[in-house]
């Protein structure tokens, strides 16, 4: 009985140092730039080539229907839209809208207001 005991104050003097430790600092994720944004998103559940031609990726392709590289390519494409339209939103939000006088057109006039017009669709040529 002596023995049971001892291991079972071990175990409780391991457990509880091993709760009443610090845990490490764990440092805050910086924020991904467009670019890796971008890769992030392209890569996502496809991989790169090599990835995607794993030992493992290949029985997947067998046993798991939805691991079909088709599947994973399409699934890689609506997230990289998702980040493009996101992305077009921030830099089109982000400045007041300029606008600017049009240049000055020798074009200012439509044919139909035209003297050399004629009404059946025919032009005169002087």
């Amino acid at each position: 009985m002596k023995v049971g005991l001892k291991r079972l104050i071990g175990a409780v003097v391991v457990l509880a140092a091993a709760v009443g430790t610090a845990p490490e600092a764990i440092a805050q994720d910086r924020p991904l730039s467009i670019n890796e944004q971008f890769e992030e998103a392209f890569f996502d559940r496809s991989g790169t080539f090599y990835q995607n031609r794993s030992l493992f990726s290949q029985i997947g392709y067998y046993l798991l229907p939805f691991t079909y590289p088709e599947g994973q390519i399409a699934g890689d494409a609506k997230k990289l839209n998702r980040v493009y339209e996101a992305v077009l939103e921030v830099q089109t939000s982000s400045d007041p809208i300029i606008r600017t006088p049009d240049l000055d057109n020798p074009f200012d006039e439509s044919l139909l207001t035209s003297p050399l017009y004629l009404p059946d669709g025919q032009i005169l040529i002087p």
